[in-house]
């Protein structure tokens, strides 16, 4: 049996459960970290593998091991499952090596859209759903309550006039695109980027100058992102950044004369984001119990590990934190060495982090995979609270919307999608009849 999730302390999370119930002797954990003839060994001598899929895909690729007496094949964190990550190679792999295959693949969340679930499914040689929430009986007793409270926060004066006029930079930028006819008059962040990657396909001389007018917008819209969702000090590192770029986009943006009328306000304005102060005093009325803050970028973790002082740490990527410093992270955090964990996305998936009361999303993603998973590290064994930092009438209400409004269509994509492959059963047994 092999058991796959994408990262090593998932994989030694997932091994440790399996332990409590199993013979431990017959089960290892396999990943890069070690040689490949001792692997070779391992692989012939156990029956059991917790692994990560890149380690299992190179083992394959080298034909050091076969799938051919596997029985069983469980991906964890299924979502994953589609282009060229290492899941859908495997699944080729398995296909191609043994006959009579059995698969369970296991995602809080698979996706809103209905091609993207069915492309999992083919992906993985699926052809069932089974789909539980957290309200159906058969899940209720396994689950506890959790309490979703959404912070309203009023952008300050300041901060409000900086964004009107970055956005009357961004608005001038998409409307030569607009007239164009490149893009229609309510413009996305992501149909920038589509028409950015659509352009440079092209590769058309003629339409460079959109390409760099489309990059020009879609810096103007992050600094306006920065700034309404964390902050000056945030909007100014980025600006910083901007000086050090030496692209014609960059240097359009930072000649605006009505861009630089912005960051002189940016620059002297004493006014900080409300939700540094929100956060403070949720940590200080939630002082009990143990507190995970989410947030999207590290050096706004950072930059709020700073602010909370000794009593929180870090918990982010492999860029700054190797995977054994992760894992002893979340051993000191459930020995309660420190009570506020501070985690970037690396947070949201999979890791099992037990006995956590408290959740505060510093903003809403619009992903709805993401939001699910960022609830998901609380209420597990006990009643949970899920605070959501949202600043009115700027990015962050876009966001929490757009997550809200992906979540619902997820669980209608999941009935479509089940409906679809119980069909195709049904005929396939008929057809076999």
């Amino acid at each position: 049996m092999l058991f796959l999730a994408p990262t090593k302390p998932l994989v030694e999370q997932h091994k440790k459960t399996f332990s409590k119930f199993l013979e431990s002797r017959e089960m290892i954990v396999l990943t890069g970290e070690k040689k490949p003839d001792q692997r070779i060994r391992e692989w012939k001598d156990y029956r059991i593998f917790f692994a990560t899929p890149q380690t299992i895909r190179n083992d394959l690729k080298k034909n050091r091991i076969s799938l051919e007496k596997v029985s069983l094949i469980i991906y964890d964190e299924a979502h994953r499952g589609v282009g060229e990550y290492a899941y859908v190679e495997i699944a080729k792999y398995y296909k191609k090596q043994r006959k009579k295959r059995r698969v369970l693949a296991l995602t809080a969340s698979p996706g809103h859209d209905s091609e993207k679930i069915q492309g999992i499914c083919k992906s993985l040689d699926l052809n069932r759903i089974e789909s539980r929430m957290e309200e159906d009986d058969s899940v209720k007793e396994y689950v506890k309550e959790k309490e979703i409270i959404k912070v309203n926060l009023d952008l300050p004066p300041d901060l409000r006039t900086i964004s009107d006029i970055f956005r009357n930079v961004l608005k001038r930028f998409n409307n030569i695109l607009i007239q164009k006819k490149f893009l229609k008059d309510r413009v996305r962040k992501r149909d920038l980027i589509a028409l950015q990657k659509r352009l440079i396909v092209s590769k058309k001389k003629e339409l460079f100058y959109f390409v760099s007018i489309a990059s020009s917008s879609i810096k103007i819209w992050h600094c306006v992102e920065l700034l309404e969702m964390y902050g000056p000090e945030s909007c100014l590192n980025y600006v910083d950044k901007l000086k050090e770029d030496k692209t014609k986009a960059a240097k359009r943006i930072l000649d605006d004369l009505q861009f630089q009328e912005g960051v002189v306000i940016l620059k002297n304005t004493k006014q900080d984001h409300p939700k540094i102060q929100v956060l403070k005093d949720i940590v200080e009325k939630e002082r009990k119990g143990r507190v995970i803050v989410f947030t999207q970028y590290r050096t706004t973790a950072e930059s709020l590990e700073r602010v909370l002082g000794k009593k929180s740490r870090l918990f982010v990527g492999q860029a700054k934190m190797t995977q054994k410093e992760q894992m002893e992270r979340i051993k000191d955090f459930e020995t309660k060495k420190f009570r506020v964990l501070i985690a970037t996305s690396i947070g949201e998936e999979g890791l099992h982090i037990p006995d956590v009361e408290t959740a505060v999303f510093f903003e809403p993603v619009p992903s709805a995979l993401r939001m699910i998973q960022r609830r998901g590290r609380v209420g597990r064994t006990k009643f949970g609270k899920v605070y959501v930092l949202v600043t009115k009438k700027t990015i962050d209400e876009t966001y929490y919307w757009t997550a809200s409004r992906k979540e619902k269509k997820m669980g209608e994509s999941i009935k479509t999608v089940k409906k679809g492959l119980e069909k195709k059963r049904r005929q396939k047994s008929i057809g076999d009849f």
